[in-house]
C-alpha cells in the first residue's frame, strides 16, 4: 500500500527491520501515508525539534499533517528520532482510525491488568481492544512501556487501516 519503503537495502532487496524499534518519525510518516493526508509545512514548525533541516522536508510534512489530523498531541518537542513505546503506538493508531476514541474512557472492564482506568492510556487501549486491533502480549497484558518493533506498529496499522482482516 506504500506506506513503508522499509529500513535499507537496496531496490532489488529492501529490508524492513522487523524487529528494530518504531522511530516516532517513522510512525508519523506511516500514519500520514496510510491515511492519504497531504503533508503540511506551516511557516512556524509545531515541534521545535521536527522541520525541515532536523528530519527532512517529508517527514516534517507527515508531522505537521499527523498534528493537523489529531493524530499527534502538539507539546514542545516531539523526539523524533525515539522509539515509540506500545501505548504511544497504540495511541497514534487509535486516534487515527477510531472514531471517538475518547469515549472508551468508561469501557466498564479493562482488559489489561498492566493498564487500569487510571492510566493516561487506557481509553486508546480499550478502543484498540474493541475494534479487535490488538489482543496484547501472549501473557494476556498489554507491555504499554515496552518498545513498539515496527513489525507490531505495522500490524496493528494494517489492522486499524483495513488492509488485512481483523
Amino acid at each position: 500500500h506504500g506506506v513503508t519503503k522499509g529500513c535499507g537495502g537496496t531496490a532489488a532487496r529492501p529490508l524492513f527491520c522487523p524487529d528494530c524499534g518504531t522511530k516516532r518519525i517513522h510512525a508519523a510518516i506511516f500514519l500520514q501515508r496510510a491515511k492519504g493526508l497531504q503533508r503540511l509545512y506551516p511557516d512556524s514548525p509545531t515541534f521545535a525539534d521536527v522541520n525541515e533541516s532536523t528530519v527532512g522536508k517529508e517527514a516534517w510534512g507527515a508531522v505537521e499533517a499527523c498534528v493537523k489530523a489529531g493524530i499527534i498531541s502538539k507539546d514542545t518537542k516531539f523526539r523524533p528520532n525515539d522509539v515509540l513505546s506500545r501505548i504511544e503506538g497504540a495511541t497514534m493508531i487509535a486516534r487515527a482510525y477510531i472514531p471517538d476514541v475518547d469515549s472508551y474512557a468508561n469501557a466498564p472492564t479493562q482488559t489489561f491488568s498492566d493498564v487500569p482506568k487510571s492510566h493516561w492510556g487506557y481509553r486508546f487501549i480499550e478502543a484498540m481492544v474493541r475494534n479487535c486491533i490488538t489482543t496484547g502480549t501472549s501473557n494476556s497484558t498489554f507491555a504499554p512501556n515496552d518498545p513498539m518493533p515496527r513489525i507490531q506498529f505495522a500490524a496493528l496499522l494494517a489492522r486499524a487501516a483495513g488492509y488485512i482482516e481483523k
